[in-house]
């Protein structure tokens, strides 16, 4: 089911920061969209919310959306979160068309 996962993790020692954040999502046997938002405190249980969706242009809209407000959440600039990008190979093509694009 898993067609892409993109995982953002936040440490800063300092300032007791230990954040992790991510997004997977694929296709179920019917052909709709699944999107897994998590998000925790490392290694913590954290909370998780699911978004069924239609269309793949709907996926997009929804995974930028997450993206923007965790963005605007930590501070702008990714707030000290460093990306960590997973793909599969099916879905290379959909994800590198959305990065792309302003």
């Amino acid at each position: 089911m898993m067609d892409f996962a993109i995982h953002l993790q936040a440490r800063a020692p300092e300032r007791n920061i230990w954040r992790a954040y991510s997004i997977t999502g694929g296709q179920d046997l019917f052909g709709d969209w699944i999107v897994v938002l998590s998000y925790s405190r490392i290694g913590a249980k954290g909370a998780i919310k699911t978004a069924r969706l239609t269309y793949e242009a709907a996926v997009r809209h929804y995974v930028r959306q997450c993206l923007k407000k965790r963005d605007a959440r930590s501070g702008g600039k990714s707030g000290g979160f460093r990306t960590l990008i997973l793909f599969r190979i099916e879905a290379l093509a959909f994800f590198c068309s959305w990065f792309c694009q302003e």
